[in-house]
């Protein structure tokens, strides 16, 4: 019994430290877990005195047991809740974090109450938990990652499963069987003439040892192979699921729930004003970001921006997708924690254009000044890798990425790990290809008539194309109005960016944006949708900067023939385009006023955060995942070589048809009597564990009779005749009879 209150406790141990580090709440889980584990171990202690003594109260104990765990699920909803608070929450989030510590409180009260051998609903409690912990990115966005947490949470249901199991009725029967087991280890140590070879082949945990290592070597196996086959599936889902998202966004404000989309129009402003202080991702870097795109389109239809290279359904054409593989080893410094090796890959260079031609540098591959951005995601969020207008290279944990003919990151990208961005200084000179340029002009016809007006206004021939750039730019700035209300509501069938340019009414960024690229298209300047976030707000303690849901952005990206190099145009009033500053020489973090590799997220702070980050920096968590990783092919082999020789030695003992048939029967009824919590153990003689059964049989009754839970009488009777059944099967294999199946 000891050994599966050790195995629980630390089980139960696990799954706080995996909720507390998901949700930053380790530092308070872990103390409430070791005290609720010497609260235990000595509610254990009293119980066995008061058995002893006979004295018990059943009917106030089993109220206890209903009303402790619904009180403790109750404080830490009312703990956790105090987290989100007013209208800046994010409701999947503050669900799963509220349901996760529902649980590991729930759980932590059952084990307390139950020390011995657990309650029923620890187990459910624990699945749910993982589950909640996982929606919002507790576990890596790896492939490898994610199926190791799930194999580690099956493999710990069914441990935890066989321990809890086995408490209603073999408790029963503990005492009594207790010498017994004593005795049998007894005379099992003192069999000789055995060879260690059999002994162990003959174990009782054999196949549960192949089962285990079996399901590790085979998800290993499938995780490494989905691992180069799933990243653009996953990209298309998640696709898929924010254009369902966005097509709801108009009735239903949830969009602060993931990174902003942009697709459709309308849905930034909901992003915004769904949970604006909600922080979207920290960036490390010696000065503000500004503007770091995460989406770009080409095509404008029917209110929303679409790919070129998508259909209707979202799909994307390969041909569109450049598998870009790395370079060479990150050297950039790290301001957090990193599992891995950063390996860098190029995005954008002379040397390699997507979607366009070679270039040359007419310098011949000068070097240009680079300053990094380090970014740190939030996996629950979405995967979204954002990047700088004039970003060169980026190191990541990647075997490779996709990347887009507009320099998007498409998938690749491990996001539970940070990321640096190589920015340089001056824009790189990139052609663009005959069809891309199409889809870059292209412009709606029920659009193009309002669009020539403005146009025709607005910009000509004389003019550069940012010099056009910048008169429709500060036309938009000083003559409209900004304003995240939607008083104005275009006419059934009306496009609402003609509505917009129309009525000229106070309208958000993606109106602005939107309108801006089409008007330079219909001057024939090549123009993208950029969506992503502004970053300029520092943190509290200066050492990293924020971008919140407030500050989604929509802007446009612009083509200059002449000098064939994209810049930016902002025309929201109010904003003003900016990039990394590489005047400011200041670092934010200085070689000797190094940030803590550990301290990434505000709140993280905490005994278990430092000691992962330890851990990290010492490489022992890699050289253990390695490690494991390396011997689960030659364990399974050996295990299976057992399981081999373990029926070769049944194999010579010459077994005839009779034996074959009593062995079947007497498995049946095993399996029949398991369903009471009642297992044979090994070494248990069939008369010891039929008294077993009788025993336990009469104590539930009485049980029953007395507290009126438990099993009734017609249970009873059926556990009664199966003790019955084993001495029967016993005495006819004694006398060599074949037994006589049970009824």
């Amino acid at each position: 019994m000891l050994h599966d209150r050790l195995i629980l406790n630390g089980l139960l141990l696990g799954l706080g430290l995996f909720v507390g580090s998901t949700f930053d709440t380790t530092s308070m889980l872990l103390p409430l877990l070791l005290l609720a584990s010497i609260v235990g171990q000595h509610s254990a202690y009293r119980r066995q005195q008061r058995e002893g003594s006979g004295a018990h109260s059943p009917g106030s104990r089993q109220r206890l047991a209903f009303l402790a765990p619904m009180i403790a699920i109750v404080l830490a909803v009312a703990w956790r809740s105090r987290q989100y608070g007013g209208d800046n929450a994010n409701p999947i989030q503050a669900a799963a974090d509220m349901i996760a510590h529902g649980c590991v409180f729930a759980s932590m009260v059952g084990w307390v109450m139950r020390p011995n051998r657990g309650h029923v609903l620890m187990l459910g409690g624990g699945l749910a938990a993982v589950l909640a912990c996982v929606l919002v990115g507790g576990a890596s966005q790896t492939i490898l990652g994610q199926t190791t947490v799930g194999v580690v949470t099956c493999l710990s249901f069914l441990v935890a499963a066989q321990i809890i199991g086995w408490a209603p009725l073999e408790h029963a029967g503990q005492q009594s069987g207790s010498s017994e087991r004593r005795r049998d280890v007894a005379l099992t140590s003192s069999i000789d003439g055995e060879s260690w070879l059999v002994r162990l082949a003959s174990g009782p945990w054999m196949f549960s040892a192949v089962a285990a290592t079996g399901i590790l070597t085979g998800t290993t196996l499938m995780a490494q192979a989905a691992g180069t086959l799933l990243p653009d599936i996953q990209k298309r889902l998640q696709d898929q699921l924010n254009n369902s998202l966005d097509a709801l966004s108009d009735r239903i404000v949830i969009a602060g729930m993931s990174y902003v989309h942009g697709s459709r129009l309308g849905v930034i402003r909901n992003h915004i004003l769904a949970s604006p202080e909600e922080i979207a991702f920290r960036a490390f870097a010696d000065s503000a970001p500004g503007y770091l795109r995460g989406t770009v389109f080409d095509t404008y239809r029917s209110r929303r921006w679409l790919l070129s290279s998508e259909s209707s359904l979202g799909r994307r054409r390969n041909s569109d997708l450049t598998v870009i593989f790395a370079s060479k080893t990150g050297t950039s410094p790290t301001f957090g924690a990193i599992s891995d090796e950063l390996l860098r890959f190029p995005v954008r260079d002379e040397d390699y254009s997507p979607g366009g031609r070679v270039l040359a540098d007419p310098a011949g591959a000068p070097t240009r000044q680079t300053k990094t951005i380090e970014v740190h995601n939030r996996p629950e969020k979405g995967l979204v890798i954002f990047t700088s207008l004039n970003t060169r290279w980026i190191e990541a944990v990647a075997d490779s990425i996709q990347l887009t003919s507009h320099e998007v990151i498409e998938s690749g990208v491990n996001i539970t790990e940070p990321y640096v961005l190589g920015v340089v200084k001056d824009p790189i000179r990139q052609a663009i290809a005959p069809e891309q340029r199409d889809a870059l002009l292209r412009v709606p016809g029920p659009l193009e008539s309002t669009l020539a007006t403005f146009a025709e206004m607005l910009c000509t021939r004389e003019k550069t194309a940012q010099q056009n750039a910048q008169s429709v730019a500060q036309f938009f700035q000083s003559k409209f109005e900004y304003s995240l209300n939607q008083d104005s509501r275009p006419p059934r069938g009306v496009d609402p960016l003609k509505y917009f340019l129309d009525t000229r009414h106070p309208a958000h960024c993606e109106y602005f944006a939107s309108a801006t690229a089409l008007i330079l298209r219909q001057a024939g300047i090549p123009t993208r949708y950029v969506t992503g976030y502004v970053t300029w707000e520092k943190s509290t303690e200066e050492e990293y900067y924020l971008a919140r849901n407030r500050d989604a952005h929509a802007w446009v990206e612009a083509y200059d023939d002449e000098n064939q190099v994209w810049f930016a145009v902002e025309s929201t009033p109010g904003r003003r385009y900016s990039q990394l500053d590489f005047e400011n020489q200041a670092d934010l973090a200085s070689d000797d006023d190094w940030y803590n590799a550990n301290q990434v997220g505000e709140g993280d702070s905490g005994l278990f955060s430092w000691l992962y980050g330890r851990l990290i920096g010492s490489g022992v968590i890699a050289f253990f995942s390695s490690s494991i990783r390396s011997v689960q092919l030659p364990l399974f082999v050996l295990l299976v070589g057992l399981v081999w020789f373990r029926g070769r030695i049944r194999r010579q003992q010459h077994d005839t048809d009779d034996d074959v048939r009593a062995r079947r029967m007497l498995r049946h009824v095993d399996r029949k009597v398991k369903r009471y919590s009642l297992i044979r153990h090994s070494n248990e003689t069939l008369h010891r564990f039929a008294d077993r059964v009788e025993q336990a049989s009469v104590d539930a009754l009485s049980r029953f009779q007395q507290t009126n839970r438990g099993v009734d009488q017609q249970q009873s009777d059926r556990l009664a005749s199966m003790a019955d059944w084993y001495r029967r099967y016993a005495a006819d294999r004694y006398r060599g009879r074949t037994p006589t199946p049970f009824a």
